[in-house]
């Protein structure tokens, strides 16, 4: 059990972005109410710098002015956003390799 919850929190730490903890709570109704979800961090959230992978864009771009619609309407729908996904450096390649942050591990290998 303790290897379980060992890898679970390697997992979720390579996985989610560090620089900023994002939780926003869904509407109390609708459809999605009671579910959870993540988006890659490419996406435009209120407040919260996006970093496209990159150090070098996290630090010359502001915090958003605005949340994308995809994230608004999940939010609207009743899910809740926990998090910020680790992407490829500015989202050039499908391999989920990133030089600055790592590669998030294969779930399945633990």
């Amino acid at each position: 059990m303790k290897l379980a919850r060992k890898a679970e929190i390697h997992i979720a730490h390579a996985a989610f972005c560090q620089h900023d903890v994002v939780r926003l709570p869904g509407a109390a109704t609708g459809p999605l109410r009671g579910l959870n979800f993540v988006v890659q961090d490419v996406f435009s959230i209120e407040g919260v710098r996006c970093c496209f992978g990159s150090p070098t864009w996290l630090a010359d771009h502001e915090p958003a002015q605005s949340t994308a619609p995809v994230v608004a309407s999940l939010l609207a729908a009743g899910g809740t956003l926990t998090g910020l996904a680790q992407t490829d450096e500015l989202t050039l390649t499908l391999s989920g390799k990133n030089a600055h942050y790592g590669c998030p591990p294969n779930p399945a290998r633990f």
